[in-house]
């Protein structure tokens, strides 16, 4: 019975020193508490020159660090943005609906002007080249094309256009003669592009190109170079 009561006693004891070490922390926090109000309201109701300065130097401190914060913000949005957005490229050829025996086949010419579908996609990181043979910009940016197209007949128009929504970027186009049978030829561009526009090639009215189901000879790319954000 003793022993328990030495030990009951040794407890409070025990505790007793936790309270008066926790007291003097609380008592110590609120004089400085008290302390810090007393210093803010001199500043305020009896400010001389010295601790004028120091308070204004102090809120002229404060009020930068609020505008590199915000501005730090603006760029971490900025950035957060552009890494949001889907990476762009594609690279799709143009294959003839017959072909000879060397899986070779001419297109066109048509009565009108037709859209190129280049059906045979080899890349299209992003999804932005449509099975319609139209390229559609996913975001707002600085794009890069290019194309080859080839040609096999004699005495006929050859050629292409590479449009933007509804207006004519650049035309490659050649009369064949009887003896010039085949041909390549190149071109590229880079096009500034907003959400929605598109890019496509089209075959102009009465004239034809060739292609291949066995060689990707006649192709279309374009890749994303930077985007742009709205000003």
């Amino acid at each position: 019975m003793k022993e328990q009561t030495s030990n009951v006693l040794l407890k409070v004891q025990v505790l007793e020193k936790r309270l008066g070490r926790l007291a003097l922390i609380l008592v110590l926090a609120l004089c400085g508490l008290v302390v810090e109000a007393c210093i803010i309201y001199r500043l305020h109701t009896h400010p001389t020159s010295g601790t004028l300065s120091a308070y204004n130097a102090s809120y002229d401190q404060q009020n930068k660090l609020n505008i590199l914060s915000a501005r730090l913000g603006t760029c971490e949005h900025q950035l957060q943005k552009i890494q949001d957005h889907k990476e762009v490229a594609f690279t799709a050829a143009l294959q003839p609906s017959s072909w000879d025996g060397s899986g070779y086949g001419v297109i066109g010419p048509f009565n009108k002007d037709i859209t190129l579908k280049h059906g045979n996609v080899l890349t299209n990181v992003g999804g932005a080249y449509s099975n319609k043979g139209v390229f559609i910009a996913p975001v707002r940016g600085v794009y890069f094309f290019t194309f080859t197209t080839y040609s096999w007949v004699a005495e006929k128009d050859i050629g292409v256009r590479l449009m933007k929504n509804n207006e004519e970027v650049l035309l490659v186009w050649e009369t064949q003669d009887k003896g010039d049978n085949e041909d390549y030829a190149s071109n590229s561009v880079l096009l500034e592009l907003e959400v929605g526009d598109k890019v496509y090639m089209r075959l102009p009215k009465g004239y034809q190109v060739a292609a291949s189901v066995k060689s990707n000879i006649h192709t279309f790319s374009g890749f994303l170079l930077y985007s742009r954000s709205i000003q």
